[in-house]
């Protein structure tokens, strides 16, 4: 993996759950999970994904 890649997103649209992996300091990967009604936070690009926006064109 290229040293320049710092953060993972995996998305699971039917569980709606959200699973970001952050490279610490350390090199080694770190898992952030996030629940359906979190915020979901992307400090690689300094971005935050409220619930509303993350799943608004997932179906019920």
């Amino acid at each position: 993996m290229a040293e320049s890649l710092r953060e993972m997103v995996f998305i699971d649209p039917e569980r709606r759950v959200t699973d970001v992996y952050r490279k610490g300091d350390d090199w080694l990967w770190v898992l952030h999970p996030f629940a359906p009604t979190e915020t979901v936070h992307l400090a690689s690009v300094d971005l935050a994904l409220p619930p509303a926006t993350l799943w608004a064109e997932v179906g019920a």
